[in-house]
């Protein structure tokens, strides 16, 4: 079954960004696009066309899964077997926020802290991240105590907009604020790029969806994460 993209870009996020401010790192065809595999798991499609996902399995050769990230993706994928889905929701800023003022030192993160920030994801079970993820755009972070304890960053950029994700905080250092620290460094930042912020969240994860929605983020549509692998 051939089903056609329609309707917003943030619909179909993935594909628009590697069409778009972050066309240089893409891989691919005109239907079907990725990322470096080091750098992102994330592919896009232009449609659901055996075409397209053809061109898909020959983009991503040998990887054994990666990522799709669609408003609507079909129930199959011709060629492709979906090992497990995962519903989330799509929030967008409304408006720039009042910056939480901190004595803290929010740092911009390197290459050089890629390491930890590894770490840090593995423990919080908040990827997919991978070595040259922090290639995606801008990172901050918290440290303590000469550890790294709390994390933000830029993932998907597309004309006129830009995700946050991931944002994550040690469970040791949890409830501090940190999240919303981050969070909003990165908000006001987008904004001053001429950006509309926004994210997916888990809603099943309350304490992340009211921070959220207190830094003027608003439900735009529910989202499907697949993690696909060809046959």
């Amino acid at each position: 079954m051939t089903t056609t993209q329609t309707g917003h870009v943030l619909d179909n996020p993935i594909w628009y960004a590697l069409n778009s401010a972050q066309a240089h790192f893409a891989i691919g065809t005109e239907r079907a696009k990725c990322y470096p595999e080091e750098m992102s798991l994330s592919v896009g499609l232009a449609d659901h066309s055996e075409a397209a996902l053809g061109d898909l399995a020959r983009t991503v050769g040998s990887r054994k899964t990666v990522v799709l990230l669609e408003a609507n993706p079909p129930d199959e994928l011709s060629g492709w077997v979906i090992q497990r889905t995962a519903k989330l929701e799509q929030m967008v800023c409304q408006q720039r926020i009042t910056q939480v003022q901190s004595p803290l030192d929010i740092i911009a993160l390197k290459t050089s802290d890629v390491p930890e920030m590894l770490e840090l994801i593995e423990l919080t079970h908040l990827g997919p991240f991978t070595a040259r993820s922090i290639e995606l755009g801008r990172f901050i972070g918290i440290h303590q105590q000469g550890q790294l304890v709390a994390m933000a960053g830029e993932r998907f950029h597309l004309s006129g907009y830009c995700e946050i994700s991931p944002v994550c905080t040690h469970p040791d250092w949890q409830g501090k604020g940190y999240a919303r620290i981050l969070t909003g460094w990165l908000v006001n930042g987008i904004w001053a790029r001429g950006e509309t912020p926004f994210l997916q969240v888990d809603p099943d994860n309350g304490a992340a969806y009211h921070l959220y929605e207190s830094l003027n983020f608003r439900k735009r549509c529910a989202m499907t994460a697949l993690i696909i692998g060809h046959v």
